[in-house]
């Protein structure tokens, strides 16, 4: 799980992203969506090609705090496992 918040999160999970998915994501599937007003909840697959250039998918729980308008928050669950053999994390550290 991870956690990332403002502008400084923002560009952190777009660098990670570069990083990681150097192809872009494939593709999205949403199971679910819901929202109170302040919170959105998702549950996803994610498919895509890795930096390590193996096919990966995984779910994820993305969780996302908003506040006028705006994300101030974004909490991310998937299952490390997975990624752990998916991703050349050295391009990371």
């Amino acid at each position: 799980m991870s956690r990332r918040t403002g502008r400084g999160g923002f560009h952190e999970v777009a660098r990670l992203g570069r990083a990681l998915y150097p192809h872009g994501i494939a593709e999205r599937e949403y199971h679910a969506l819901v929202s109170d007003g302040r919170t959105v909840a998702t549950l996803l697959t994610m498919r895509a090609r890795t930096n390590k250039g193996v096919d990966y998918e995984n779910l994820y729980g993305m969780f996302f705090d908003v506040h006028d308008g705006r994300i101030v928050t974004m909490v991310e669950a998937l299952d490390n496992r997975v990624a752990d053999t998916a991703f050349d994390l050295s391009a990371i550290r």
